[in-house]
């Protein structure tokens, strides 16, 4: 009962696995020599309206609240959000499930991606073609459309998607993704070259960026071209670098004494025993961690107060472990549970907007990053259909 709440399979077990199959081998031909695809849940995932509605309203309530953050501080345009949040179980109201804030930052994620599944579903999954790539009644190309739309932000001239060593990196095939279904050349920012009133990439006027550098990350960040090209009146941002630092996992903090209701709790790492928690049921995160990186999913009072101690504990958080719903039991493996994953469009002076979303499979207690699955039957990416 607590899994026909919240989804609607349509499919039985054997089904998803042909379907993650036939998914990882359309999405390898279309690959580089040496490059894999992600790990892929299989069969497109339905959520029930009450979910549905449940998510939306999150993800708007969230990009309300940056919005009204926005207006008080010196952020550039807040034109990306990604925030995640974990099916649970449900928290003693005879709800079967409710939805736990796992973090927010100002990234731009896999949204390509979703639509590059999405593109390889249909063969497989016909009703696909009157949807786009989350699920509503809308043509896939009108959504490529919209979403070239958005990453543009209406300048001219060609798109550049920029990373730090993109083809080592292990969402690849992301960038992959993005070359497929809208051919814009992945590039280190270093092959931006600066003419007089504008940047040039092999010389073709560039208009827009596609960030995808993380700038904390980034050991060329101090370089004079980096900070040249950051500052750039000329261009277009899609994750404006600076908003990283700024719209961060640690505002969790601020959104738990803000927003009440949210099921939220969390706390800066020397306020943690503020929340009347222990230690064992809490998780530790570094505030500008990435994929991960970083977390521990197992604390105890020493290890919290040994970092509270040392030279930089303003650079983690702590927030209450939330109980996975074991959303999914394949047979012979570990139960499952699922991250939701929403990309917002949270610009000033506009409605917030819903641009993607997915499903991010994992085993139950385990983290959902694509860097951190355990290989599993069922783990990985999956399509949320409405």
């Amino acid at each position: 009962m607590l899994l026909s709440a919240a989804f609607d399979l349509e499919s039985l077990e054997w089904a998803r696995c042909q379907t993650a199959k036939a998914q990882h081998q359309a999405w390898a031909a279309a690959l580089p020599a040496g490059i894999s695809p992600p790990r892929l849940h299989g069969a497109p995932l339905r959520l029930s309206p009450a979910l549905d509605q449940a998510l939306q309203q999150r993800g708007l309530q969230l990009g309300r609240w940056l919005q009204q953050r926005a207006l008080q501080a010196p952020w550039p345009n807040l034109n990306v959000v990604c925030a995640d949040l974990l099916l649970c179980d449900g928290e003693g109201d005879g709800a079967p499930w409710s939805l736990g804030w796992v973090e927010f930052q100002a990234f731009t994620s896999v949204a390509a991606s979703v639509a590059w599944l999405h593109a390889l579903s249909m063969p497989l999954w016909p009703a696909l073609e009157a949807l786009d790539p989350h699920g509503a009644a809308l043509a896939p190309t009108a959504w490529r459309e919209a979403y070239a739309g958005w990453v543009r932000g209406g300048r001219a001239g060609a798109v550049a998607v920029l990373e730090h060593q993109p083809w080592q990196a292990n969402t690849a095939w992301d960038f992959a993704a993005l070359q497929q279904q809208f051919a814009w050349p992945v590039v280190e920012p270093e092959h931006l070259v600066r003419c007089e009133s504008h940047w040039e990439l092999a010389g073709e006027p560039v208009g827009a960026v596609l960030n995808r550098v993380v700038e904390p990350h980034y050991p060329l960040a101090g370089s004079a071209q980096w900070q040249q090209l950051r500052k750039a009146a000329t261009l277009h941002w899609h994750s404006p670098p600076e908003l990283y630092a700024q719209v961060h996992k640690g505002l969790l903090v601020d959104w738990h004494a803000e927003a009440p209701g949210q099921g939220i709790q969390a706390a800066r790492l020397r306020d943690w025993r503020s929340l009347a928690l222990p230690a064992e049921a809490l998780v530790l995160k570094p505030v500008l961690g990435l994929a991960g990186a970083g977390v521990c999913l197992r604390v105890d009072a020493h290890q919290l107060d040994t970092l509270v101690a040392g030279p930089a504990p303003e650079q983690w958080l702590v927030q209450r472990r939330l109980q996975a719903l074991p959303f999914l039991r394949p047979e012979h493996s570990p139960p499952l549970q699922i991250e939701l994953r929403l990309m917002l469009d949270c610009s000033a002076g506009q409605p917030v907007r819903l641009v993607s979303r997915m499903g991010r499979v994992s085993r139950l207690g385990g983290l959902a990053s694509a860097t951190t699955l355990a290989g599993s039957a069922g783990e990985g990416l999956a399509l949320l259909l409405t």
